[in-house]
């Protein structure tokens, strides 16, 4: 018979499968892009989401519409279509007066082969179905990734500028007998060149999220004449990838972002320090103009909509990973650049903390041509923020409901936008609104798209709490930096005391932002409360904050999760026999920390891709962060790592001593992580076991840093709830 322990486990686990399953049910809005009609004047907003699709194991893309009418700042809602699930599609932009679409698919033929097709359509039918391989001049074309993945439509939609990989030579061995060069019978063949001796050269990628992405080039798609022509453009040094195009106003030529390949490729996603420059090619000829020094890093170009000023987000090369971004004005026709706001330093109360945000969106310009609309980290909440460029004033917008949320900006068109929103406790919805004039931007009024959908999740209540170090805790160098958490926890707790988890985000220069999360809501539907925890460090606090944890990590940012975890504690609604804590990449890193050096306060944990060893993690993902491989930003060596915190231990070069951990602990990695090698958790692992505590190791395959596959996420949500049942019941 079986025991009731087993009993309830069994049930216990069977719950959590429902809630998950239950929760994955909540899409995330991808996109969504506004089109004006003009008669009669009515707006249609055009949607794309994705879902998690358990049984097929796969994220699903669909895409709705809806319909308003808009008077007086006032929408209405005429009409809205049903979902509809989106196969095979790359891209789908409307051109800019609305009249073409172009969208991008890629099928796999009869023979196995991935194909990408473009089709133009006008309002009723396909005009052209292009295969964009028939030239053999570019390979695979790239989808929308947040760095080089671009669709653009010129002004007079007579051509499209897109990213495709760059057809290399093939490498042959010194023995192939077919011999070392192309037939002179296939001159307009650039696939057929051949490299002798290169069969087994490697080719360097970009990495994490963007794996098999080796060389991105502009291709040109001209509609003009009887026949579709594609070309590249093929101007800039082979050592620069380009990404994120736009077309200049007089369709002269295009603007660009170009990445440097040195030292190496792997870990752009998520670092937009990385050494970059804005490229202007003309099409015609090969006059390349540079901004931005080359000591920047610079990304996310959009033009004003008048063509007379372009904006960009600027960094300093190196550094930390995410750091507060300048704003950056190009007048267009005099070629000069302004500075519009600058890396804001020191944060006092809730004023405005700096820019924090990885890109524009691609149209954020208001009419009036001088106001900017985007989002924009703002401690513990991602924000709506309205800068003018003339004045340099920056306005908050008012959030769509009071409390702890976040704020996505997705698209601004004549004056109108239209924004995704959230909180820990309620999931994603769409919003738009019509922007106030000059002076009044805080009044927005914003409007539900789904007005009749109660998004809000029964049974969830959300803290926002605010800590002050005390003494022995402040940072002599920026005394006055405080920090904060979000606290999740089930409503119908009022008579027992709650397990909690205590959640160190990732980077260590992240941040967790008031919006909807998957795992720590479901969790606590599964009756845990959640501690997030914004440590000093954390983006969104200016720049002091981020540089304040240089030469102190593994210390600053381990005090602050211990202390905003006993904090929470004071509160009384905490078991303190019931503490858990779970984290990934750095905060596994953390995790780890903190069950070494509070080895009584928690008793499970879970290390999701944690960095472990410094000897071996450091030269991997070292230079993601700082400038110099061989020096940290706080001038320490890496010959000196026992400097960096005083849990390093020499002898085994690992960040921890392991005869100190004694907490359960179960680590999860992904056997494709190019951030953080599996081999050292594993190790970990290994000689944890050997001292017999209890511990777990699963291994994700085909799964990367993220572990975001949708059967590895789900299968590690119901792990990790079960680990910390068996260990705190």
């Amino acid at each position: 018979m079986m025991s009731t322990g087993k009993v309830i486990k069994d049930y216990l686990v069977e719950e959590a499968i429902s809630i998950y399953r239950d929760y994955t049910k909540f899409p995330v809005v991808s996109s969504a892009k506004i089109s004006l009609l003009s008669d009669p004047p009515q707006i249609v907003i055009h949607s794309e989401f994705t879902q998690r699709d358990l049984e097929r194991r796969e994220q699903v893309k669909f895409c709705r519409s809806h319909l308003f009418t808009h008077v007086d700042g006032n929408y209405s809602l005429i009409h809205r279509t049903p979902p509809s699930e989106l196969a095979k599609e790359l891209w789908n932009k409307e051109s800019p007066s609305g009249r073409f679409r172009c969208i991008i698919r890629r099928v796999t033929n009869q023979k196995g082969e991935e194909k990408d097709y473009i089709e133009i359509w006008d309002k009723t039918h396909k005009i052209w179905n292009i295969d964009a391989f028939a030239k053999e001049v570019h390979g695979k074309i790239y989808e929308p990734d947040g760095q080089f993945g671009s669709l653009e439509w010129s002004a007079t939609e007579k051509r499209l500028a897109f990213i495709a990989e760059k057809k290399l030579p093939k490498g042959t061995s010194f023995f192939d007998s077919k011999g070392s060069s192309k037939s002179p019978d296939d001159e307009n063949k650039p696939s057929e060149t051949k490299a002798r001796g290169d069969q087994h050269v490697y080719h360097e990628d970009w990495g994490e999220l963007l794996v098999g992405k080796h060389r991105p080039t502009v291709v040109i798609l001209d509609l003009e004449g009887n026949v579709p022509e594609i070309s590249i453009m093929d101007c800039i040094s082979d050592d620069i990838s380009l990404g994120q195009i736009r077309w200049a106003p007089d369709e002269t030529g295009l603007l660009m972002v170009g990445w440097c390949h040195e030292p190496w490729r792997l870990g752009l996603t998520y670092c937009p320090i990385r050494k970059s420059q804005l490229y202007f090619a003309q099409t015609t000829g090969e006059d390349v103009k540079c901004f931005g020094g080359e000591d920047r890093a610079v990304r996310s170009p959009v033009f004003s909509p008048d063509g007379t000023k372009v904006v960009y987000l600027d960094n300093p090369f190196g550094g930390p990973h995410y750091q507060c971004s300048r704003l950056i004005v190009i007048d267009w026709i005099e070629k000069t650049t302004k500075v519009i706001l600058d890396i804001v330093e020191n944060v006092q109360g809730d004023e405005f903390p700096g820019i924090f945000t990885l890109n524009l969106p691609e149209r954020c310009w208001a009419s009036d041509n001088k106001r900017l609309v985007f989002s924009s980290v703002w401690k513990s909440q991602l924000t709506a923020v309205v800068i003018n460029t003339e004045t340099q004033n920056v306005t908050r917008l008012k959030s769509p409901e009071r409390g702890i949320g976040a704020t996505n900006i997705l698209d601004v068109h004549g004056d109108h936008i239209v924004a995704q929103y959230s909180t820990p406790n309620k999931p994603h919805y769409l919003i738009i609104g019509t922007l106030p004039p000059e002076g009044q931007e805080a009044d927005i009024k914003w409007t539900k798209l789904d007005s009749d959908v109660d998004h809000k999740l029964d049974g969830i209540m959300v803290e926002h709490l605010k800590h002050k170090p005390i003494d022995g805790l402040i940072n002599e160098e920026y005394p006055d930096l405080d920090f904060e958490s979000i606290f999740l926890k089930p409503s119908d707790c009022a008579d027992s005391k709650l397990p909690l988890i205590v959640w160190p985000h990732g980077g260590p220069h992240s941040s967790f932002l008031g919006d909807f999360l998957l795992y720590p809501s479901a969790m606590c539907a599964c009756g845990f409360a959640v501690l997030l925890v914004n440590y000093r460090g954390s983006i969104g606090f200016g720049q002091n904050s981020i540089k304040s944890l240089l030469g102190k990590i593994g210390q600053q940012d381990v005090q602050d999760m211990q202390f905003a975890a006993e904090s929470v504690l004071k509160q009384g609604c905490i078991d303190e026999n019931q503490i858990a804590i779970c984290g990934g990449s750095h905060g596994g890193f953390l995790t780890l920390h903190l069950i070494g050096q509070y080895p009584d306060f928690y008793k499970v944990a879970v290390c999701r891709n944690p960095v472990t060893n410094l000897i071996i993690d450091h030269l991997h993902i070292h230079f993601l962060s700082y400038q110099n491989v061989s020096t940290f930003a706080s001038g320490l060596n890496a010959s000196q790592p026992e400097k960096l915190n005083p849990s390093f231990n020499i002898e085994t070069g690992s960040f921890y001593c392991y005869s100190i951990v004694i907490t359960p602990t179960m680590f999860m990695v992904g056997t494709g992580d190019l951030r953080v090698p599996p081999k050292s958790a594993h190790e970990f692992y290994k000689a944890l076991k050997a001292r017999q505590v209890p511990v777990r190791f699963l291994a994700y395959a085909e799964n990367s840093h993220p572990l975001n596959k949708v059967d590895a996420e789900a299968d590690a949500f119901v792990n990790i709830v079960s680990w910390f049942w068996q260990h705190l019941c």
